[in-house]
């Protein structure tokens, strides 16, 4: 739908600047294209960077290029400025844009029209920030909570498995797809918080996720430490009980020997991540 959404944006900037007698719409259009992310968040961050690098760049190319048109020296000059003002700003992704738009202005080699040009690539910029977002807003927009739920749900499965895996099937259990889902899920989480920032997403939605997300992050680590300790531990008989009734088999026969420190912290963190998963299976089912 992103691929389809920037078609329909661009066609949209590029109509909208033929109405309004724009001579120029290739601004408005890069603008669009940049604009159009893969959530509303992300557009609102790519509008406002490249709303503030044009309008940068286009002050202080409209000043040199009072005082030296064309001069590859100034150009150079102003260049370092420009990074140096971004930087000094913390507007470090507005950086290129930013100096895109100078050097236009600067090699405009139209002479009269610097100043008109200068306003014209902001209005032009501008319009294009405004079609892109209000298009991936309205558009089928992107639904970052499905996207958590989603993770949300194989995460779970694939910790269970995890579990299983560790306790029946006697072999080596790797965490690398429970560690990858874990960053998409990450990756998710925060586009959600910046959503929720913008007032996108309500309040108890986002502390719904918030709470989902962090319980996530305790339940890896969890498992991971089981993994470190697994091949030498036992499972006492709360954890045994617990895992017996959670996956409705028995427990194989376990070698006799007396329970050790490096037992206890393994069952500790087995009997936190059975804890978790069954609040994560309880709170997803009602989602």
């Amino acid at each position: 739908m992103r691929t389809i959404k920037t078609g329909i944006a661009i066609f949209l900037v590029l109509s909208i600047s033929k109405i309004l007698n724009i001579n120029n719409p290739l601004f408005a259009g890069i603008a669009t294209l940049i604009t159009m992310q893969s959530s509303v968040s992300g557009s609102w961050e790519a509008g406002k960077n490249r709303m503030l690098g044009t309008v940068l760049g286009a002050i202080i190319g409209l000043i040199f290029s009072i005082m030296a048109p064309n001069n590859p020296f100034i150009i150079g000059i102003g260049i370092i400025i420009i990074i140096y003002l971004c930087n000094i700003l913390d507007w470090k992704k507005a950086i290129s844009i930013s100096c895109i738009v100078f050097m236009a202005i600067m090699l405009n080699q139209d002479e009269g029209s610097r100043l008109n040009y200068s306003v014209f690539r902001a209005l032009d910029t501008f319009l294009g920030i405004i079609v892109g977002m209000l298009v991936n807003y309205f558009i089928s927009p992107p639904d970052i909570e499905r996207n958590m739920k989603s993770s949300f749900h194989q995460m779970l499965q694939e910790s269970n498995q995890f579990i299983e895996g560790l306790t029946w099937e006697n072999t080596e259990v790797e965490l690398e797809q429970i560690k990858d889902e874990l960053t998409v899920l990450e990756k998710n989480y925060y586009t959600l918080k910046e959503e929720f920032e913008l007032k996108i997403c309500t309040d108890e939605r986002y502390a719904t996720f918030k709470n989902l997300f962090i319980i996530f992050e305790e339940l890896y680590i969890h498992l991971e430490l089981m993994t470190n300790l697994e091949s030498t531990s036992l499972i006492n008989n709360e954890n045994k009980e617990l895992l017996e009734k959670k996956y409705n088999k028995e427990i194989p026969i376990q070698k006799e020997a007396t329970e050790n420190k490096m037992d206890e912290v393994f069952n500790y963190h087995l009997k936190n991540a059975l804890i978790q998963l069954s609040v994560l299976e309880k709170t997803l089912s009602m989602k």
